[in-house]
């Protein structure tokens, strides 16, 4: 089944410097998927991978709210081949298809403050029963595939029982509690950028993002000083 979209004018691209690589974007499938220049796809990280030296490292920066199963799935196939190290760095966010990538990368780090998010894969198909049946059954097999990429990276002691649990409950991670059931370095860094996706309002369980200390501090700021000047007012016009 496929569905069919109007396409953003603006072409893709993917960023990268060196043996680095940077998702700041939506996975999709293809070049045609693209809705705007941050979105990835596996023909843009094949071509890049093609121009690394094989035997090096490559850091692969992500910072994605998800997107496209299949096209992680393509994605991670290429790192697999790579000859080097490959190390991922979840920058803010590594949501759905883009926690697929970073467990398909030899190492991943993940700031205390970053989050994880894994789920159930999930489609929209429309037809008749049997083509009901054949969306379910490509959605168990992409369960499959992407359960062989985290068992790779399962914490000790975590079982397949324990992630498939994880998933159908649809579950957030930050570098607090990631190691209660991954095994991933929990490090310190700059805190990343906000990363915008069109999938943020089809996750049930997405937590509300917390209000920065220094807004919050300017807004009462803002609102003590207004009050000062209305008193100050209220005094001379009274």
């Amino acid at each position: 089944m496929k569905l069919y979209n109007s396409k953003n004018e603006e072409k893709g691209e993917i960023k990268a410097n060196g043996q680095k690589l940077y998702i700041y974007g939506d996975i999709v499938g293809s070049d045609w998927d693209k809705w705007c220049k941050d979105d990835t796809c596996p023909q843009d990280v094949l071509d890049l991978f093609k121009g690394f030296d094989k035997a090096q490292p490559v850091d692969i920066y992500i910072n994605s709210g998800g997107g496209d199963v299949f096209g992680a799935l393509a994605i991670c196939s290429v790192i697999g081949r790579h000859l080097g190290e490959t190390r991922a760095h979840i920058d803010g966010i590594a949501a759905s298809a883009a926690s697929v990538i970073a467990c398909a990368c030899d190492t991943v780090d993940m700031p205390a403050y970053a989050q994880m998010m894994i789920h159930r894969p999930w489609t929209v198909a429309m037809g008749n029963s049997d083509d009901l049946l054949k969306a379910c059954d490509m959605l168990d097999a992409a369960e499959e595939s992407i359960v062989s990429i985290y068992r790779g990276k399962l914490a000790a002691g975590k079982t397949d029982g324990d992630l498939r649990a994880a998933l159908a409950a649809e579950s957030w991670y930050t570098g607090e509690n990631v190691t209660d059931m991954f095994n991933i370095n929990v490090t310190e860094s700059p805190a990343a950028a906000a990363a915008l996706s069109d999938y943020y309002g089809q996750y049930k369980n997405r937590p509300e993002p917390k209000p920065d200390p220094r807004e919050e501090k300017a807004k009462a700021d803002k609102e003590a000083q207004a009050a000062a000047i209305a008193k100050v007012f209220e005094k001379f016009y009274k």
